[in-house]
């Protein structure tokens, strides 16, 4: 999950848009994701949902 973490990091704009602003980059450990939001000055992690799971758990938590 560091890996991901890092990514997010380092180019926070690059993972696929899930939701009109949120974001999410997958872990080495499918099948999870991190789904995340991105304001002026920060990423913050709003989740890390396993992705076969029921999608509206954290489309809610938006």
């Amino acid at each position: 999950m560091q890996a991901a973490l890092d990514r997010l990091a380092e180019f926070p704009l690059a993972a696929a848009e899930v939701e009109p602003g949120a974001r999410r980059v997958l872990t080495n450990r499918f099948p999870y994701g991190i789904i995340y939001v991105v304001e002026e000055d920060a990423a913050y992690v709003v989740e890390v949902v396993h992705l076969h799971r029921d999608p509206e758990v954290w489309r809610q938590r938006l």
